[in-house]
This record gives C-alpha cells, structure tokens and sequence, in this order.
C-alpha cells in the first residue's frame, strides 16, 4: 500500500489539530523535544561538545601521523 504525502499531512493535521487529549499530548511532547534539541547544538551543550572533542581527537591524530611518516 503506497501513502502519498497529502494522506500523511492530513492524517497528522487531523490529529495536530483535533482538540483531543491526543493531540495536545502530542504538541506538548514535540514542543519539549524542539527545546531538548536546541540546548545540546549551543556553545556549551553536549552535542557541541561533543563534535568539538571529536574535532579535537581529530587534528591530534593527524598531527601524531604526520610527525611519525
């Protein structure tokens, strides 16, 4: 069975926009999920942090290697 994306949209503005408990619990949770995601690509959150080691690890291996050849 092929879902063309017009059935998807409305499928998900039906349940978006609703007014059912289901639909507001939705929101909610997207909500807090969007700003869950923002704080973590910031200067100072994990995700950047996290690349920024990676980046780090990175040029010292490279710099590492490139004195040994």
């Amino acid at each position: 069975m092929l879902v063309t994306a017009e059935e998807i949209e409305n499928g998900i503005r039906k349940l978006m926009e609703g007014g059912n408990e289901c639909g507001e619990d939705i929101k909610q949770r997207v909500k807090e999920m969007s700003e869950k995601s923002k704080v973590v690509v910031v200067e100072g959150g994990s995700f950047y942090n996290s690349v920024g080691l990676l980046i780090k690890d990175f040029m010292n291996n490279m710099h590492t290697h490139s004195m040994s050849d």
